[in-house]
């Protein structure tokens, strides 16, 4: 009698199948958590690049040297960053295209001299206990803050918040 032996020469049908459905399922995955984590750092770094603005206004106002914005005549007011929305509502708009800006005030008069924009689906959030102030102005003279709260920025469609605080005494946490 004749001995017939088989071997394998690959992998059968189910088995690719398995293999194919397992790496769909991770890779899947993989991207969501990619694209949540990027959506995330928007937020983290439009509230960090906010900040810096804030504080930015705080340190020119606190150097009281008057801006070549400011005529010889016209007494300097110190630094304001105002939170706009340009599409209306309630809130002030910018001068300039942006989301905030910079402003220089010179004879009680806003100057904007330096704008921002946040990346796609970043905003400040409206909430009724987040946002409570879109306008923080630095007082040269008295070195304390008009507009004193906090001001929130979130991803629109994710649950990531990072909320600036200013204080009456110009302390940005």
């Amino acid at each position: 009698m004749k001995k017939t032996s088989f071997t394998s020469r690959g992998f059968t049908l189910i088995e690719l199948i398995v293999v194919f459905s397992i790496t769909a399922i991770l890779s899947t995955i993989g991207i969501a958590s990619f694209v949540s984590y990027s959506q995330q750092e928007a937020v983290i770094t439009s509230a960090a690049e906010a900040k810096t603005m804030i504080a930015k206004a705080k340190s020119l106002t606190t150097s009281q040297v008057k801006p070549s914005q400011c005529t010889a005549n016209q007494q300097f007011g110190g630094y304001k960053v105002l939170f706009c929305c340009n599409s209306g509502g309630s809130c002030p708009a910018c001068q300039l295209t942006g989301d905030y800006e910079l402003q220089v005030v010179c004879a009680g008069n806003p100057i904007a001299i330096d704008s921002r924009t946040f990346p796609s689906k970043v905003t400040v959030d409206n909430g009724v206990s987040n946002t409570t102030s879109r306008s923080f102005w630095f007082q040269p003279i008295s070195g304390g803050v008009i507009g004193t709260g906090k001001v929130s920025i979130t991803g629109i469609g994710y649950s990531k918040l990072q909320t600036i605080t200013v204080t009456s005494t110009g302390v940005i946490e």
